[in-house]
């Protein structure tokens, strides 16, 4: 289950003007469109007025807050448990800048949930989300799963994603150096068949200047005798 205040960075007894306060804050600094409408930030707006939504309604915050003791005392009464991340898996894990692709994930026994770019989660759920400005061939998106009544207990998994755009660019330099060398043995072949055809003309010349002196030597020796 979300923990509102914590997104919102208040405690549970904050007031109304102290979530409105934080809430006008948060908002600016994570609103998309002063954040090139990065995945990253446009999720965290989401969560924030989620959050603010949520906790600036009398009664929807007398709902939660009842909510989130009952799920906060199944976590002590289990506290020796420790989180279990079952699933965590990408529906793709080649991607290039700005693709979408969905992460899907379920967790037991963990109250605090965080996963890279996306944020803080439920325990279980299905996101589609797209990672933009991608810089490294390869991008792990860690799954973070706390049971925070025993602090020290933790459980953590990743997903490695590739960026396609640094295959693609390996794979056309391994034909283009693979075309260089066809092209190089190509020139290799013909200069050695050029060779052997310049040594054959020489032949030929040879042999031509040796039968015409032949045939005036014969002709003298006809002509005196």
């Amino acid at each position: 289950m979300k923990d509102y205040y914590q997104i919102l960075g208040l405690p549970k007894n904050a007031s109304e003007l102290e979530i409105k306060n934080a809430y006008r804050k948060l908002s600016k600094k994570f609103h998309p469109d002063v954040n090139d409408g990065d995945f990253y930030f446009e999720n965290m707006f989401k969560q924030i007025l989620e959050a603010y939504e949520t906790l600036s309604n009398f009664e929807q915050r007398k709902i939660y807050d009842l909510e989130f003791l009952y799920e906060s005392t199944k976590i002590i009464s289990q506290k020796n448990i420790l989180p279990t991340i079952e699933v965590f898996e990408a529906s793709k894990t080649d991607i290039y800048s700005g693709e979408s692709f969905k992460i899907t994930w379920k967790v037991f026994n963990a109250d605090k949930i965080y996963i890279d770019k996306i944020g803080q989660v439920d325990f279980s759920g299905t996101k589609t989300i797209r990672l933009n400005n991608l810089k490294e061939e390869y991008i792990n998106l860690q799954i973070i799963a706390e049971n925070t009544v025993n602090q020290a207990v933790a459980a953590q998994k990743s997903i490695r994603l590739r960026n396609k755009l640094f295959a693609d660019i390996r794979e056309k330099i391994i034909q283009e150096i693979s075309q260089q060398r066809v092209d190089e043995k190509i020139l290799l072949q013909t200069q050695h068949y050029m060779k052997k055809s310049e040594k054959f003309q020489k032949l030929l010349l040879s042999m031509g200047v040796a039968f015409v002196v032949l045939l005036i030597v014969f002709s003298i020796w006809v002509f005196k005798y």
